[in-house]
């Protein structure tokens, strides 16, 4: 068993930093109508889908992700579960969602981001989650607490994509994979819980900014798992049972019908590409790894230009 009473004790300091930081965003400043217009012009969509290799053999989706709007904000995080945690989709889901109102209470009090000060929130609350459930420590971290985190946050300044580990972020048209990794492991945050016991180098596994701009700039952005780049390869396969191809990536915020009001269309497109046909002539799903996206852009008029 690994003794990971050395990452407990500094847990335990972040915990009570982050603490300190978090009581002390109070007196929410007055939200602007100017800025309130700003974020109401974004449209976003998500969705996920579990990937072949999971399907077959009875595994659940891995992936997540999670969206938190205000007047202010919106700050959008993908999470993906490592394939070799007996359910890492629980820590996933927790990542995200922690992240994501982390950073939505420090853009909501209009704080500068300390990125630190975010990866200590995490971990701190994960920490004690971790001490109640009855477990040796690094095997309940390791059970369901490993996962890749890509995500953004955008103000009505300045917008900022951050990651630990592999997916994609795309910015207008500009593409930025992360990873792949040697030995197809990537970087996990909550390693740092492991402390010395991880033999990964703690720098791998920091969650920081990649990528900074001037929302003003930005058309259309999106965030995604790893499962993306199969999605990417196939995009002129035809999918399982039909006529027609997968298509490229930029179909997500270039076509209005996902904008349109039913949450579940990109859930459905993603579920029609990754499906196994077994009728008359069997096709194999082409989706092998659990897909998820989360994308935004301007919202259009009936013309199709943006709305000011």
């Amino acid at each position: 068993m690994i003794d990971a009473s050395p990452a407990i004790c500094r847990i335990e300091a972040w915990r009570n930093q982050a603490s300190t930081k978090r009581s002390s965003i109070v007196n929410n400043p007055i939200v602007t109508r100017k800025e309130v217009r700003v974020m109401d012009q974004w449209q976003c969509v998500a969705g996920s889908v579990i990937g072949r290799s999971h399907r077959l053999v009875g595994r659940n989706n891995q992936d997540a992700w999670y969206v938190l709007r205000s007047e202010r904000s919106i700050v959008a995080v993908v999470a993906d579960g490592c394939s070799g945690g007996q359910h890492s989709e629980v820590g996933a889901q927790l990542a995200a969602q922690l992240v994501a109102r982390i950073l939505g209470d420090i853009t909501t009090a209009n704080q500068p981001i300390n990125w630190r000060q975010v990866e200590l929130g995490v971990l701190g609350q994960i920490d004690v989650l971790i001490r109640t459930l009855g477990l040796p420590y690094a095997a309940a971290v390791e059970r369901y607490f490993l996962c890749t985190l890509v995500g953004m946050v955008m103000t009505p300044e300045q917008a900022t994509f951050f990651a630990c580990g592999d997916g994609m972020i795309v910015v207008n048209d500009e593409e930025l994979r992360l990873g792949p990794f040697p030995g197809n492991q990537p970087p996990y945050l909550t390693y740092q819980l492991l402390g010395d016991q991880c033999s990964m180098n703690p720098a791998m596994t920091r969650l920081l900014p990649v990528w900074q701009g001037p929302t003003e700039s930005i058309d259309h952005w999106l965030i995604g798992t790893d499962g993306l780049d199969d999605l990417c390869a196939q995009r002129d396969t035809m999918r399982p049972g039909l006529a027609v191809p997968v298509g490229s990536l930029n179909q997500f915020w270039q076509q209005d019908r996902y904008f349109r009001g039913n949450p579940e269309l990109v859930n459905r497109e993603l579920k029609l590409i990754g499906r196994d046909w077994p009728h008359a002539n069997p096709e194999p799903g082409l989706l092998g790894d659990d897909t998820t996206l989360v994308v935004g852009r301007r919202a259009r008029d009936h013309t199709g230009g943006e709305v000011t």
